[in-house]
This record gives C-alpha cells, structure tokens and sequence, in this order.
C-alpha cells in the first residue's frame, strides 16, 4: 500500500509497483525455506500445517529479543535513542553468539561421543 502511496504521489518509480511486492515474498518465503533447510523448523510429514520449532532457535530468538529490550533500558534512559539502539544491537549479538557458541560446542560433544 505504502509503494502505491510514493507512486501517486510521484516520491517513488512506477517499477515499486512491482519491486516491493516482490521483495516482500522473497523475503518472506525464502526466510522460510532458509529455516527450514537449516533445522530451525521442522515440517510435520503427518500434518502439512504443523511446524516444529528448535528450541535452539526458539531460545535463541526469545533470548535476542529479551536482550536487545533489556540494552535500551539500561542504556535508553542516559542517551540518545540511536546510542540506545546501538547498546540494544550489541546486547542481542552478544546472545546470539553465545548461543551459537554452547550449540556448537554441544555438537562437537556430540560427534566426539
């Protein structure tokens, strides 16, 4: 809708009309089939509509989360908002890397089992 918008207004090419929605299924399906390729999901073979989610991928999105909210509100309330956006950022990379740490550290445990 927004791409319609620039469009009339004449703030955006009439190639957004058919850019944008294409980018928009790429993205959205091919983040998809990247988390299904990967083992963060997991089809049902029983029911089509059913997903089965990683816990590791589920720790490790809740847990980005939690920490990029937790980094605004230490840091938000003594600085700027782009400061504030920049300490949350590191907050959830610094999760994400320990969790891809211990998961790859549990795998290599694993294979020498």
């Amino acid at each position: 809708m927004n791409a319609v918008l620039a469009v009339i207004v004449q703030h955006a090419p009439p190639s957004y009309l058919v850019i944008v929605p294409a980018l928009t299924f790429a993205i959205y399906f091919g983040g998809g089939l990247v988390l299904l390729q990967t083992g963060a999901l997991k089809g049902d073979p029983a029911d089509a509509t059913e997903l089965n989610v990683s816990p590791w991928f589920a720790w490790l999105l809740s847990g980005s989360l939690v920490a990029f909210l937790l980094g605004l509100i230490v840091v938000g309330g003594k600085t700027t908002g782009e400061q504030g956006l920049r300490a949350g950022g590191v907050a959830a990379g610094v999760w994400t890397g320990l969790v891809a740490i211990v998961w790859i550290v549990r795998r290599m445990m694993r294979a020498a089992a």
